[in-house]
């Protein structure tokens, strides 16, 4: 179904409470220049699309696309990665209605398109309608991308299937299938030598073994996305973040503190800066001693990262996190204003989770059984790092211009 780029954008918007970026008349731009390529001649349609592909590749700062392509394929850019990778960008920043029509125009034409270049987008398809809360439809393309990755036989499609498939079985609460999926994913993303599908498949073993009571294998399995993410600075950042929270998970707040200050460090999306500092601030009240200014430092960053570019939902999460760790060190009063404004983010969006657990009381750590040789060296390698120097304000990085 083709919507109209500027109905999607619309519509987005609304739902953002305002602009994404100074970019978004280059997203409809492009949105609209392959839209309409749909209806237009097959000759008219390979100009049309080199346009829109020269458009979208406008929207990245110079060397940023080839340093894209080679951090998600591990390759140079083709013409039409630029079209994959800005509805990637779109997607990211929470445009999902906009993602989503362009994703579906491109699949519709397809002309300038490889194989694998249409198995990528199908596999954005499918996260695309996960994202907006239709499981049903994204396992149907995802079983539409593993037929489509088994007749083209491209290892690297089935792996995207497999760990597609893998998060909704995580959606779904079925963890052995969700398990047994990522152990499939993770094996054909080595395979295919990518690492940042190596990296997010790691994560999903993570996950996966840790909600299984393996812990040994959800620290391995975390040890290995972090190591496979090392080329990589905005994924790396989203695998600290991942081990940090696995390891406030098993009790060991200062080694998670100093997987968090890492990525505080750097210049990275505001999603996983977020998740970074409220993992932070609840590290941060779990030690001992207790360290109550670097609590209060974290929830005063995610109330300055309150603006546009922040995604609600994480904000709203990192908001209630925040307000965890100020009510065990006593700052109710701070804490009763963050949790009302998350609630206030989660009523005005419908972000019902974020409702629910505003009210939840907080889940007791694990206390994990006795772990393997490697296991254990990787709790050690993050409690006995030195804690890198908090800044005085973390800094975003932007997708686009």
């Amino acid at each position: 179904m083709l919507f109209s780029i500027t109905d999607a954008y619309r519509r987005d918007r609304a739902a953002h409470g305002g602009a994404f970026s100074s970019g978004d008349d280059q997203w409809i731009l492009v949105g609209s220049i392959i839209i309409q390529s749909v209806r237009a001649p097959t000759a008219s349609q390979r100009l049309m699309l080199r346009r829109a592909a020269t458009a979208a590749a406008g929207c990245f700062s110079p060397g940023e696309l080839s340093e894209l392509a080679r951090r998600e394929w591990n390759s140079r850019p083709r013409r039409a990665d630029a079209l994959i990778l800005l509805a990637a960008a779109i997607q990211e920043a929470g445009a999902l209605y906009v993602a989503r029509a362009i994703v579906e125009a491109l699949l519709e034409t397809s002309l300038l398109l490889t194989d694998v270049q249409c198995g990528r987008l199908m596999a954005r398809r499918a996260q695309l309608a996960h994202r907006m809360n239709d499981a049903d439809l994204a396992a149907a393309h995802y079983a539409e991308l593993e037929r489509f990755a088994r007749a083209k036989r491209i290892v690297e499609l089935r792996a995207r299937a497999a760990l597609g498939l893998a998060t909704l079985a995580q959606f779904r609460g079925n963890y052995p299938e969700m398990l047994r999926l990522a152990r499939i994913a993770h094996r054909l993303a080595r395979a295919a030598d990518l690492p940042r599908l190596v990296s997010r498949s790691a994560y999903a073993l993570m996950v996966a073994a840790a909600q299984m009571g393996q812990h040994s294998e959800s620290l391995v399995s975390a040890w290995e996305m972090y190591r496979a993410a090392r080329r990589d600075p905005e994924e790396q950042a989203s695998s600290l973040v991942a081990l940090g929270q696995l390891l406030l998970r098993l009790d060991q707040p200062d080694a998670a503190y100093n997987a968090f200050s890492m990525v505080l460090e750097r210049r990275i999306s505001a999603r996983e800066m977020l998740r970074a500092l409220s993992g932070l601030a609840a590290a941060a009240a779990s030690r001992s001693p207790v360290d109550r200014d670097q609590v209060r430092w974290a929830a005063s960053e995610v109330r300055r990262l309150r603006g546009p570019a922040s995604p609600r939902y994480d904000l709203a999460n990192a908001e209630l996190e925040c307000a965890a760790a100020l009510d065990a060190i006593g700052d109710r009063a701070v804490a009763t204003e963050l949790r009302h404004d998350a609630l206030a983010l989660g009523e005005a969006h419908g972000f019902h989770q974020v409702v629910l657990e505003a009210d939840a009381e907080k889940p007791a750590v694990e206390r994990a059984a006795k772990l393997a040789p490697r296991a254990s060296a990787v709790i050690r390698h993050f409690a006995d790092a030195p804690s890198p120097r908090l800044p005085l304000h973390v800094e975003l990085a932007g997708a686009t211009r």
